[in-house]
């Protein structure tokens, strides 16, 4: 009785993706070693691979790079991702600049902006609540700044008292 498998063993991420897969290809798609423009399907690996865009219902980048990815979901480790949308996402020692996500898992993410009401693990962002707070109030003083440097280089620039 005990080789028999027990329900506890399956995925439940496999079965959302056969989900996902009806609307895509129902093939799955396998990329190693390899530079493509746009990769699309139900269940999609890549390995040591770049994208530039990148659709599927189950998404596995393995040391790879994809610019825009779209996928229900996400699962990376040691990749670079520029533009991310899923609902789920499992990241390890991966870098993004965007990443939009119903549920982001990571172990040792860096991106610049994340936008998920659940984040679970070791993110490092670029923009916190504060450093955007920061970056706009320098900003808007550069602005002032600037605005005066230039009126008062302008020889015909009113006054005002």
């Amino acid at each position: 009785m005990s080789n028999q498998p027990h329900e506890n063993d399956r995925n439940p991420l496999e079965d959302f993706a056969a989900e996902m897969s009806e609307g895509l290809e129902s093939t799955p798609v396998n990329i190693t070693d390899t530079n493509v423009d746009s990769v699309e399907g139900g269940q999609v690996t890549m390995r040591q691979s770049a994208a530039r865009s990148v659709q599927a219902s189950a998404l596995q980048l393995e040391e790879s790079g994809a610019g825009f990815a779209r996928a229900g979901t996400m699962d990376a480790s040691n990749s670079a991702i520029g533009f991310a949308v899923t609902k789920q996402l499992s990241l390890r020692n991966t870098t993004s600049s965007v990443l939009i996500a119903q549920e982001v898992e990571a172990d040792s993410l860096r991106s610049v902006v994340i936008l998920t009401p659940k984040v679970n693990g070791n993110v490092k962002t670029v923009f916190t609540p504060v450093t955007a707070f920061a970056a706009g109030a320098g900003f808007a003083a550069g602005l002032w700044a600037l605005r005066r440097l230039i009126a008062g280089l302008n020889p015909f620039a009113r006054r005002r008292r």
